[in-house]
């Protein structure tokens, strides 16, 4: 286990508060496989039967196959 990192900041060297994050959920559908150790930033849609690589990282809305 990793010891916990200094705290995220701001350019301007301030510490970022709860409120300067956003949720977005990331969609998974049906029949779509994740490969593991893959990382999927938030916001993210894998579609039906789509297929995500191990250790991959998606930025991107994934189609369908």
């Amino acid at each position: 286990m990793l010891p916990p990192g200094p705290p995220p900041r701001h350019l301007d060297g301030q510490p970022k508060r709860h409120g300067d994050f956003s949720r977005r959920p990331v969609t998974v559908e049906q029949g779509a496989t994740i490969g593991a150790g893959a990382v999927l930033a938030p916001g993210v849609a894998v579609c039906c039967f789509a297929i995500v690589a191990i250790g991959a990282v998606v930025h991107r809305d994934v189609a369908c196959r």
